[in-house]
This record gives C-alpha cells, sequence and structure tokens, in this order.
C-alpha cells in the first residue's frame, strides 16, 4: 500500500442532489472516487440482482477483497439494509499492480461489482443500506467510508440489468469443487519451506493467479516458466511453512475464461 499519512487523510463525502433515476443510489464522491448502487433485474429463483460502482480517478486504484500484503481489502456492511435474507458480493477478477510498495492485487479505472440479494419477502421491495470502506490510492492512500441505500421493487426493470449480467457472466469467476481443482492444478512443494509450484493442466493459457488463505498468512503467486511460485508470508512479513494443511484458494485466469478453485498447502 502506498504510503497513507492517516493525520493528513480526512475524507469529507459530499452526495449529490437527488438523482431522478430510480435504479441508481446517490453517488458518494470523494477526492480519488465516487461510489453507488445500482439494480439489476430479478433471477427465476426469486434472487435479486444488484452492483456495487466504484468509479477511480486516472492512474488512482482500488483493491481486491486479498489484495497481498500492501493492499487494504474493501468491507460491505449491510446489516441495516430491510426486507434482506441475505446478500452475496462477488468479486470481478483483479490485475496486478505494481506499487512502491510491492505489488498488489486491484482494480484501475472503476469496477463493478456484482451482488446476489435474497428478501425476505419476495413480493415487497428491499432496501439496501450499505456502509462500504474502501481505499483509493494514487501517490497515497485515501480511506474511503460510502453510506448507499437503493430500493430494489420486485418487477422493475433496470437500465443496468444488462450490464450487471455481463459482469456477472464475464468477469466473475467459475467456482470450482475440489474435485474439479485437483484435475486442473497440480501443486508441490518446491524450494525453501513455504514454496510451492502450481501447474495448470487444464485448456488454455493462464494469465495470471491470484491467492486467498486465512487473514493470518499472505500466500503470493508468480509466474515462473510454465507454471507459477507460490509463496506463503507471515503477518510479520517473514516467509514461512505451515505447521499443519492449510486450506486456500486460487484464482486461475485463462485465456478461456477464470476459475475459483480450492487448493490445500502442506
Amino acid at each position: 500500500m502506498r504510503a497513507t499519512p492517516f493525520l493528513l487523510l480526512a475524507v469529507v463525502f459530499s452526495c449529490l442532489p437527488a438523482a431522478a433515476e430510480p435504479f441508481a443510489s446517490d453517488p458518494s464522491v470523494g477526492r480519488l472516487s465516487s461510489a453507488r448502487l445500482l439494480a439489476g433485474a430479478a433471477e427465476p429463483d426469486g434472487v435479486r440482482l444488484a452492483a456495487v460502482e466504484i468509479a477511480l480517478a486516472p492512474k488512482a486504484v482500488t483493491y481486491w477483497r486479498a489484495p497481498g500484503q500492501a493492499g487494504v481489502a474493501p468491507t460491505l456492511d449491510f446489516s441495516a439494509s430491510e426486507n434482506l435474507a441475505s446478500v452475496e458480493t462477488l468479486f470481478p477478477v483483479p490485475k496486478h499492480i505494481k506499487e512502491a510498495s510491492g505489488v498488489v492485487a486491484g482494480y484501475e479505472s472503476r469496477a463493478v461489482f456484482p451482488l446476489r440479494v435474497t428478501p425476505r419477502d419476495p413480493k415487497a421491495p428491499v432496501k439496501l443500506d450499505l456502509k462500504l470502506d474502501y481505499a483509493a490510492c494514487e501517490k497515497i492512500c485515501l480511506p474511503v467510508r460510502a453510506h448507499l441505500n437503493l430500493l430494489l421493487s420486485p418487477g422493475a426493470t433496470s437500465p443496468h440489468a444488462a450490464e450487471i449480467a455481463r459482469a456477472l457472466a464475464e468477469s466473475v469467476p467459475k467456482r470450482l469443487e475440489a474435485a474439479a481443482a485437483r484435475d486442473l492444478l497440480a501443486l508441490r512443494r518446491e524450494g525453501e519451506p513455504g514454496g510451492w509450484r502450481l501447474d495448470y493442466r487444464g485448456k488454455g493459457a493462464v494469465l495470471d493467479v491470484f491467492c486467498e488463505v486465512a487473514d493470518t498468512f499472505t500466500l503470493e503467486s508468480e509466474r515462473s516458466g510454465e507454471g507459477f511460485a507460490l509463496t506463503l508470508y507471515s503477518a510479520t512479513g517473514a516467509r514461512t511453512a505451515p505447521k499443519e494443511s492449510l486450506t486456500a484458494t486460487l484464482t486461475i485466469v485463462t485465456d478461456q475464461g477464470a476459475w475459483e478453485a480450492p487448493i490445500v498447502l502442506q
């Protein structure tokens, strides 16, 4: 993460006047970014689609849910929402971005995070009330808090529905079960403790790999020949080997799509 002098980084958000467009929240606008909620379509099972949109200033970035040792993951709090049984936030595939303090996983320009919203009463509207905390970083990192509200009415037709459906189909990785992951991936220890080599046995060429692991660790990936080298770090940033089996999730990006795959580090 870029150096962040927190005492100097008070970010004051100003909401724009009430929008005439009923399918998007008023944007929460800051120095390097803006955020809003977008309404999508209803699915046959009663789930309603929506999205969080973060638009960034030129050269600014924000971070993925597992950004690496130097990034700050976003947090989404929907606890104040009404008629909400559950909400699932889906993250589009990020990219690796070089910063002064290292390489992070994140987004540039604009990111759309689809939401799968399950209402308690499917016949009634859902009032989404989101407290969103994220970082918007350029030369410095600005911690950002946005408070967003949007009413999802059953049967309404949103102009954002096609874009959200496209993001869900094209940008969000497909999830693999453990058996399918074992067929596609070969993992073995390599080098010093805390290191593994990952080889892909599926169709197409691997473009990048992103890693997620328990909060007390960070798992980094780096291309190594035709495969990727994975390295595990402790909370202090030191390379380490797990004392027992450790479950991780890899996002494998290929020229034929992206998959989330569980692995076990031993």
